[in-house]
Formats: C-alpha cells, sequence, structure tokens
C-alpha cells in the first residue's frame, strides 16, 4: 500500500523529470533564428550568351536553406548546345558553389539574391581541346512560393568567364548577361522570423 510519503515522493520525481524533458537544448544557430529550416533541389533553366549569341543553358540545382533566408548548395551543368544562328557549337561543364538569400520569404511572391561560382570546363567544336575557366555569376530577382514544397524563381545576372585560352575566343565570348528560371522542390519547416507569422 503507498503511504502518503511516497505518493508526494513519486509526484515529485514526476514533476522533475517532466522539467527535465519539456526543456530544449539551446544552441547558437537555432536560437539566434539561423537554424536549419529546410532543403531543395530541382532544375535550373538558362538563358545566356555564347560567341555573341544566345545560347541555351540548364542544370540541376540543389541547396539547404537556414533561417528561412539563407541558402547553400550547388549548381551543376553537364550541357552540349549551338550557339543561335550559328554553326557552332560547344560544351559546358560546370559544379559551382551556390549562395542564396531571400527577403521577406514568407509572402507570396518576395525578392531573391544568388552568387554562383567555381570551375567550368569548356570546348567548342572549332578549338578541339577543353579550356578550364572560372565563372562568377551573381544575379537578383523574384521567387514565387507556389506551394509550401514547390518554389520558382526568376533572376537576371551577369556571368563573367576568366581563364579562357582559346584561340579563336576569349572571356567576353562566353560572358555576358543572362536569365534564368529556377524550379525547386522541397520542405520548409519552422518559424518565420521578423514577421507577423513569428509567434
Amino acid at each position: 500500500m503507498l503511504t502518503m510519503k511516497k505518493i508526494i515522493i513519486i509526484a515529485i520525481v514526476a514533476l522533475f523529470a517532466n522539467s527535465i524533458s519539456a526543456q530544449r537544448e539551446e544552441t547558437i544557430m537555432n536560437d539566434s533564428g539561423w537554424g536549419l529550416s529546410g532543403a531543395w533541389g530541382g532544375w535550373s533553366f538558362n538563358l545566356g550568351s555564347f560567341d555573341k549569341n544566345l545560347a541555351p543553358y540548364s542544370g540541376g540545382i540543389w541547396a539547404i536553406e537556414f533561417g528561412k533566408k539563407f541558402y547553400i548548395g550547388g549548381l551543376h551543368y553537364n550541357i552540349s548546345g549551338q550557339a543561335i544562328g550559328t554553326g557552332r557549337t560547344f560544351n559546358s561543364r560546370s559544379n559551382n558553389l551556390l549562395l542564396g538569400y531571400s527577403i521577406n520569404t514568407y509572402k507570396p511572391i518576395h525578392p531573391i539574391f544568388s552568387l554562383a561560382t567555381g570551375q567550368s570546363v569548356i570546348s567548342t567544336n572549332t578549338e578541339g581541346v577543353e579550356n578550364k575557366v572560372w565563372t562568377f555569376h551573381p544575379a537578383a530577382g523574384f521567387e514565387m512560393n507556389v506551394a509550401r514544397w514547390c518554389h520558382v524563381d526568376a533572376q537576371l545576372g551577369y556571368r563573367a568567364v576568366t581563364g579562357t585560352k582559346f584561340v579563336s575566343y576569349t572571356d567576353n565570348d562566353f560572358s555576358g548577361f543572362y536569365g534564368q528560371v529556377n524550379l525547386k522542390f522541397g520542405f520548409s519547416w519552422g518559424r518565420y522570423k521578423g514577421s507577423n507569422n513569428d509567434n
């Protein structure tokens, strides 16, 4: 039979255990609002330039999201194409580091900024050799939250290519303004910081 003393001891132990289990570990990232908040992957469609003519690019994109605003990931291209209006073809392979930042991400349409940079390998049908170059392309535009698991963004940017060693081409032949559309699938969890939804 339980005595009153035993009942009180059991109640105190139960309350203490509940208090310990209810406490959340505090970390610098999470409590500052910059913890891991999502993961995304999808496709990137890009219209840039080659040999002073329009040329389409396409590839894959992936990123992990922090604080529902900042993301870091990769942009991969492995394409073959032809400069529109000419018979010159090219091949481009790249694995770029991708950095991005969004403002007011809780709104259906909001600004987005990105920067992709890294090494690329380019070859053309007129040179016959591969050329390793460095690409640097910042961009800015708007992102649309189509669904919580599907985002689409459209951006304008400038691709700067350095290190070209072709005989017939220079850095300027591969550099220029471009437009891109990214279709991303994934999920974003947690609360928004700095909005009316932050309770």
